[in-house]
């Protein structure tokens, strides 16, 4: 057999420049420290021998060559050669080269082919895939840990069975696949069968609920058409009647502003005549002033006329006539004193005081001489007086026109408090409005809100409860619920009713954390899943005593106070791995459920694996209770519980459970979704508090407005007008003191006046006062005076003329006459001149008298006729604002009438809105409402012909009742799948389509089936060549196994899973050591492990071996003694069977080789640089 002579490296890895390591020999050593390039020498021999890039620790070809890694290439090339020796002396050099990046192969230096290279190889027994050549570093002990289905890999590869396995594999997949689509469609044919019954059974009913929704909604149309018809009615009725008491305010409206308008021009017109009547009375008192001024000079110029014309009558009596005249004259004169004198004698009688004759002389002449010595003050006093008297008639106008002032101020006054009083009401009424639309936006803010918020939440819990409800449908668990478990169900919450301490079951009380436990924990629970949980012992005995009395199935309790729990192992939580407590995987609430939990799972460990969870359970030196995720459970006694199926079926209870959790959340939504419904119902009663505060706001706007009218018009013209009379009676109060001022002042001076007259006149008459005994002359004056005044003028006329008479007669008896006569006819014509000049005089006087007195009398005539203008004037005043007040009133009763109107009219139009709300939804808005036209054709003619307002709410009712009794009718009927003919056709399509994909399937499943039994038929040659690689191991492993442990009793055997088809199962691989019992693989030591691993490497090496056998520190879990061993194993083969090429550590390893190559790493500051010794230890015998 030919063996590696030698290897020769050119800048490979750690190799810088060139070297040629050996020559090896039969069984040659490698050693040398840590570091220095041997693992690189065994990359060295894999390169040359065609092992792949990826294993031998670099990520591309470029980084074998020496300073690659570090950026620093020594070359552009590296090269391993491989000197192999044939058994006849010929070598044959295999080289690898690095050409860029790729390698290159040559054959003694002659370029070939991968495949031939390989070819070349494999000719001599060295096999590149399966590797038969190498034992890397740590392969050793990764031998030993293969799992049986590895092991039939490496099998697969060593005997080349596996290059036949790609159309095995590929039939069977196909065969399976197909196998698994037919079961697939079976199960999906099934369920679509059964989906068809439930849709065709859901079609009936909706078919069902869609004739009693038809009836419904054919009823609801009837009841809105109905109440939308007679609504429509009303709103019409109510325009037309709105429209006409419209049409009558505005004429009202225009009549009071007419009346007002009038009202205005007749208090205009009133004004004025006022003020022309005072003009007049001005020009009265003007008039009257210079009347009384004129009066006393007429009558002064009248007097000293009759004065002059007496003189001349008596001028012009001449001679003895003249005397017998005055004689004449002078008797009658005397006679008529004496007759006088007669009659007053008796009257005199009364007097208290009777004045002698010579007295009443005395009392003349004393007036005389008082009148002279008063007659400065007399003018004085006079004139005064003539002023006094023209300003109290101008006190007296002053007077009359505050007393006018006054009463207008009082009618003002009166109006504004009128008008002040109708404000305050007006603000009472308006804050009281105010107050209640506060009070009612509130309300209906939050009924608003509320009706928003129910309708969110009715969206959002629609939304749930559609979501919930599609996943019961998924689930299709509410109609398939066993009547069994529904009545434990109800008798479960019965007891958590009748006794507090039952808290549930123990599945209904906790959930895995992950859904990947469930079958782990399902298993772990075992029967303890449906028992349960209740506080004590006697609530639970209560319980049972109540499932006896129920004739109920048996229950299984867990009182918390007297189960037996064992404490949790904490050291347990550390174990490592998968590991897992099964507790600690289990979320559950109440906390004090945890106590049952420990009970039911105990200290009980949950794994990923299975063959994890066996070797935690049976592996240490004590057992455990474990489980692995798929449900297979390890018990401490040895066993082993699976059967998957029944513990799916079981684990669905968690889903169930979810579907108890869906359905009390589906039960809680209808139950809210009824609750909001009485929220949402509320929209009448929203509409109806909108239209009340439409209502009161248009009334609040029209009071509002009505106030303001009130306050800055009519009031504002009231208190301008009160200003102004105020201002007129202010400026009269100074004018009236100023005249009181100037009259009183004038009184003291006519009182002064008088007194100084009264003064002059009591010293005057004292002594004549003493005489008649009185007090002073006024006191005379005032009682007797007039009368004897009247007596004493007469008497004094008397005498004047009866002394005039007797002088005029004595002057005739002794004068002379023709001189008399002409100074007589001389002083008659000086008095006719005199008599034309005061007669003209007197004429004037008379005149200017006349003319004032026509004036005057003019002018109280104009004054007597304004003063009947302003009183009618008045009184048109007074009819008109009577006639105004009435209008206002009209117009305010008006006014109340169209808002009553306009609230009916709003609250119909919110009636109309929310009819047609609940028809159409809340999307229409009041302008789109009011372009509708809605068609009442299928309304009934005796329902449009009702008028009577309670036939109308009769027949309401009627029909309100008739929808009530159907909507209950279709609430007792669960709500159907509305969509049942769609569903039904979709699942008859699907029906159909699933029917022809299960015999297209079927077909495929039998066509695949033949078609890999063929195959099958076919392996023979992977049979054969699998079967033949292992027997000869299976043969040779026990034997390699005894020589190396030395020992006969040592056994080594191998086994197939699959004796038929042994490449699909596994292979086990079994030792027993010598002096030792059998025990698992994993349960060796690591010498053991390694020496077995040994055994089955060496003896896979002796089929189809190759010439020579590279090892990388197998010996390093190998003690001295094993190592000996194995030295001795190796020794002994190189002698006949193959060269061994070993990289050891060990000195009593090593020391048993024929020849060393050793290694060294030589310093440098960029990277290592291995150096090569070679020492042939023949040549020093032991």
């Amino acid at each position: 057999m030919g063996y590696l002579q030698r290897l020769e490296l050119e800048n490979f890895k750690s190799y810088k420049g060139k070297h040629t390591i050996g020559p090896f020999k039969r069984f040659t050593a490698v050693i040398g420290p840590n570091g220095c390039g041997k693992s690189n020498l065994m990359d060295a021999i894999s390169f040359v021998f065609g092992e792949r890039t990826q294993s031998l620790r670099v990520r591309t070809v470029k980084d074998l060559i020496h300073g690659a890694p570090i950026g620093k290439a020594v070359s552009s090339t590296a090269m391993v050669t491989a000197v192999y020796a044939e058994e006849d002396g010929t070598e044959i050099n295999f080289t690898r080269k690095i050409v860029g990046s790729g390698t290159e192969y040559r054959i003694d230096n002659k370029v070939v082919t991968p495949q031939q290279y390989t070819s070349k190889l494999e000719s001599l027994g060295i096999l590149v895939k399966a590797k038969n050549f190498l034992v890397f570093q740590g392969t050793v002990e990764s031998i030993a840990m293969k799992t049986p289905k590895e092991r039939t890999q490496m099998f697969e590869k060593i005997s080349r069975s596996g290059e036949l396995s790609d159309d095995y594999d590929k039939k069977k997949v196909d065969m399976q696949k197909a196998e698994e689509e037919t079961s697939f469609n079976y199960h999906k044919k099934k369920g679509i069968a059964a989906e068809k019954r439930e849709a065709k059974a859901e079609k009936e009913e909706a078919d069902k609920y869609h004739k009693l929704n038809q009836e419904l909604e054919s009823c609801q149309l009837e009841v809105k058409l109905f109440q939308l018809y007679h609504n429509e009615q009303s709103i019409n009725h109510l325009t037309s009647e709105l429209k006409a008491k419209s049409r009558d305010l505005d004429k009202l409206d225009q009549r009071k502003n007419e009346i007002d308008q009038q009202l205005k021009s007749k208090k205009q017109d009133s004004a004025k005549l006022s003020r022309e009547m005072a003009f007049v009375e001005k020009k009265i008192t003007s008039k009257e002033a210079e009347l009384n001024k004129n009066r006393p000079q007429y009558i002064k110029a009248k007097e000293k006329t009759s004065h002059v014309l007496k003189r001349l009558e008596s001028s012009k009596i001449s001679g003895n006539s003249k005397i017998r005249e005055l004689e004449h004259d002078l008797d009658e004169v005397r006679n008529a004193a004496a007759k006088y004198e007669e009659d007053v004698s008796g009257a005199s009688q009364d007097e208290n005081v009777e004045l002698m004759d010579s007295q009443v002389e005395q009392y003349h002449a004393l007036k005389e001489q008082a009148g002279r010595e008063t007659a400065a003050l007399k003018l004085q006093l006079d004139k005064i007086v003539r002023e006094q008297n023209s300003e109290q008639e101008f006190l007296d106008q002053l007077k009359q026109k505050k007393v006018d002032l006054l009463a207008q101020q009082k009618h003002k006054t009166d109006q504004r408090t009128q008008l002040t009083e109708r404000i305050e009401k007006l603000d009472e009424y308006i804050s009281t409005n105010i107050q209640t639309v506060d009070k009612l936006r509130q309300d209906h803010d939050k009924m608003e809100k509320d009706i928003n918020d129910a309708n969110s939440r009715h969206s959002e819990i629609s939304q749930l409860l559609e979501g919930v409800q599609g996943e019961l449908n998924e689930a299709k668990m509410d109609k398939h619920e066993s009547a069994r478990h529904q009545k434990k169900q109800e008798l479960l919450e019965s007891m958590k009713r009748l006794f507090p301490g039952v808290y549930g079951r123990l599945i209904d009380l906790c959930e895995p954390v992950h859904k990947k436990y469930t079958l782990a924990i399902t298993r772990v629970l075992g029967r303890n899943m449906d028992a349960i949980v209740v506080d004590t012992e006697k609530t639970g005995k209560d319980c049972i005593q109540y499932l006896r009395e129920q004739r109920a199935d048996p229950e299984m309790f867990l009182p918390l106070d007297s189960i037996q729990v064992k404490p949790i192992n904490e050291k347990l939580r550390q174990i490592g791995g998968t590991a897992k407590l099964v507790i600690d995987v289990i979320r559950y609430n109440p906390p004090v459920v945890k106590k049952a939990l420990q009970f039911a799972c105990a200290n009980a460990l949950v794994c990923d694996g299975m063959e994890e969870a066996r070797k935690l359970a049976f592996g240490g030196a004590e057992r455990k209770k474990t489980v692995s995720l798929d449900g297979t459970l390890f018990q401490k006694s040895g066993v082993i519980s699976g059967g998957v199926s029944d513990l799916k079926a079981k684990a669905r209870r968690w889903d169930e459970k979810q579907v108890e959790g869906m359905k009390k959340k589906r039960d809680s939504y209808l139950a809210e979704l009824k609750d909001l419904s009485k929220h949402r119902r509320k929209e009448p009663e929203l509409q109806n508090l909108r239209s009340q505060i439409d209502g009161l706001e248009h009334r609040l706007r029209y009071s509002t407005k009505d106030k303001e009218t009130t306050e800055k018009q009519t009031l504002g013209e009231i208190s301008k007008e009160l200003k102004i009379i105020k201002k007129e009676l202010d400026s009269l109060e100074p004018k009236r003191e100023k005249l009181l001022l100037s009259m009183a002042k004038r009184s003291e001076e006519i009182t002064n006046t008088e007194k100084r007259m009264n003064r002059v006149e009591d010293q005057v008459f004292r002594g004549f006062c003493e005489q008649i005994n009185v007090e002073n002359i006024r006191q005379y004056e005032e009682k007797q005076l007039k009368a004897r005044l009247e007596r004493d003028q007469r008497r004094l006329e008397f005498n004047n003329q009866e002394s005039r008479l007797i002088n005029q007669l004595e002057y005739e008896k002794g004068r002379d006459t023709k001189g008399q006569l002409k100074k007589l006819e001389e002083s008659m014509a000086a008095d006719e001149l005199e008599i034309e000049k005061l007669r003209g005089e007197e004429k004037e006087k008379l005149k200017l008298i006349e003319k004032d007195t026509t004036e005057l009398e003019k002018l109280r005539l104009e004054k007597s006729a304004k003063k009947s203008q302003i009183d009618e004037k008045d009184l048109e005043i007074k009819e008109v604002k009577k006639s105004f007040m009435h209008h206002m009133k009209d117009v305010t009763t008006h006014q109340k009438q169209i808002t009553a109107m306009e609230t009916q009219l709003e609250q119909k139009r919110a009636d109309r809105h929310s009819l047609l709300k609940s028809c159409k939804g809340a999307k229409i808005t009041y302008e789109r409402e009011a372009n509708l036209i809605i068609d009442y054709s299928s309304l009934g003619r005796s329902l449009k012909q009702l008028e009577d307002p309670s036939e109308i709410r009769n027949t309401m009712n009627e029909l309100a009742n008739k929808v009530n009794k159907l909507q209950a009718t279709l609430q007792r009927i669960q709500a159907p799948n509305m969509k049942a003919l769609e569903k039904l056709d979709g699942v008859s399509s699907r029906f159909q389509e699933t029917s022809a994909e299960f015999e297209q399937a079927r077909n495929k499943a039998r066509k695949a089936k033949i078609e890999f039994e063929t195959v099958k038929k076919n392996s023979l040659e992977r049979y054969d060549r699998f079967m033949d690689a292992f027997e000869h191991v299976s043969q040779r492993i026990d034997d390699i196994y005894k020589e190396l442990a030395n020992n006969p009793s040592a056994q080594a055997f191998l086994g197939p899973e699959d004796a038929e088809e042994p490449y699909l199962g596994g292979i086990n691989y079994n030792c027993v050591a010598p002096g030792k019992r059998f025990r698992p693989m994993d349960n060796l030591s690591g010498g053991e492990k390694t020496v077995a691993a040994l055994a089955l490497l060496f003896s896979i090496h002796s089929y189809q071996p190759a010439p020579f056998f590279v090892l990388d520190e197998i010996d390093a879990a190998l003690d001295n003694t094993n190592i000996n061993k194995v030295a001795r194993y190796i020794i002994n083969e190189t002698r006949e069977h193959f060269q061994c090429i070993v990289i050891s550590l060990k000195e009593e390893f090593y020391t048993r080789a024929e020849a060393l190559i050793g290694i060294t790493a030589e310093p440098d500051k960029d990277c290592t640089v291995s150096r090569v010794f070679t020492l042939d230890l023949t040549q020093y015998p032991e």
